[in-house]
């Protein structure tokens, strides 16, 4: 007589692409999350790796009944989400990059806390790990009373949200048209909510979850790529929150101080184009632009004297005896 198996209660979905080297270690944190009273299944979306991503996964699903192997043709990390968001069968979804690690009891931690607030999208701290085995924790404790300005303050990482599956499809899932920064996006998108889902408020676990391989060749580890989208898609948001009549003093403040610091490090790179709209765009949200908050009252004063661009330079000129200009935030 064969084993009965339990609907998974969360489905964990990790895209892969030419992950071979990293993938085991996924996979692993992924069945280690299961167990009889939380049933959990592991999709891998192989999005046409060339290595052997597919075998890897293959004998994994070969010993493990949960672990399920989805092929697709190579479309990008988000839409391999959007394809383990489409075959899900958990109540539950969570994501996990091929090569991150959740760690022991995450969802034995986070779901009861989700289940007793379902309409609230829990999320956990982390640890970053990078090249040379260093950790750092990233604790994810700024205030999070305004989910908006939560995100408008700083990014929330990919694997940190257990996700609800049905309100995640109705909020139209990943966008694909994103080079990088889609999860920040997301978390945007949930939190003031869309025309088929109501906002999100969000609520912090203490404790860390999971941990982050750091990799300095990735998309988002390039700074000014990722700036360079958030003046994409911040302004057509806000607006949407504008004409809701939801963008408070504290929404301007926060998204007009976003905007307006990140133009100022995109002038320090020498892309004057993208600074202009984003300054633009700060100054359209909220009536200071953001200046009060991006610049100090010296600056303040040299940007209306001398203009922008110069503040910039004098800025990269004076910092840079062994110091490069900061290229924070990161997605």
């Amino acid at each position: 007589m064969s084993e009965v198996v339990a609907p998974p209660q969360v489905s964990i979905v990790i895209p892969a692409y030419n992950a071979a080297a990293t993938i085991a270690a996924s996979i692993d944190s992924a069945v280690s999350q299961g167990s009889s009273s939380l049933p959990v299944e592991v999709l891998v979306v192989d999005d046409g790796s060339t290595d052997r991503t597919a075998t890897w996964v293959g004998a994994f699903a070969a010993t493990h009944p949960m672990v399920r192997l989805v092929s697709q043709s190579n479309a990008g990390a988000c839409a391999a989400r959007n394809r383990g968001l489409s075959e899900a069968r958990g109540r539950w979804v969570q994501f996990l990059d091929a090569d991150d690690v959740l760690l022991p009891g995450k969802l034995a931690r986070q779901l009861p806390e989700a289940e007793a607030t379902p309409e609230v999208l829990t999320f956990t701290a982390a640890e970053r790990v990078d090249e040379d085995g260093a950790r750092e924790p990233l604790p994810l404790d700024r205030c999070c009373d305004d989910a908006v300005v939560f995100m408008l303050t700083g990014p929330l990482p990919t694997m940190s949200p257990l996700h609800r599956t049905e309100f995640l499809r109705a909020a139209g899932g990943w966008r694909i048209d994103l080079p990088c920064s889609q999860e920040r996006e997301l978390h945007l998108r949930l939190a003031a909510g869309t025309a088929t889902t109501p906002p999100l408020p969000f609520r912090r676990l203490d404790f860390v979850g999971y941990r982050i391989h750091r990799q300095p060749a990735s998309l988002s580890a390039d700074p000014l790529r990722v700036l360079r989208q958030h003046v994409r898609y911040l302004p057509p948001l806000l607006a949407d929150l504008e004409a809701r009549g939801e963008l408070g003093e504290p929404r301007r403040r926060a998204a007009a101080h976003l905007l307006a610091a990140e133009a100022r490090q995109l002038l320090r790179a020498g892309d004057e184009t993208t600074a202009a709209a984003a300054f633009a765009a700060a100054a359209a949200v909220h009536p200071r632009g953001g200046l009060h908050d991006a610049y100090g009252t010296g600056t303040r004063l040299l940007r209306r004297l001398v203009g922008p661009q110069a503040v910039e330079s004098l800025v990269a000129w004076r910092r840079r005896p062994g110091r490069r200009p900061s290229t924070e935030p990161a997605t």
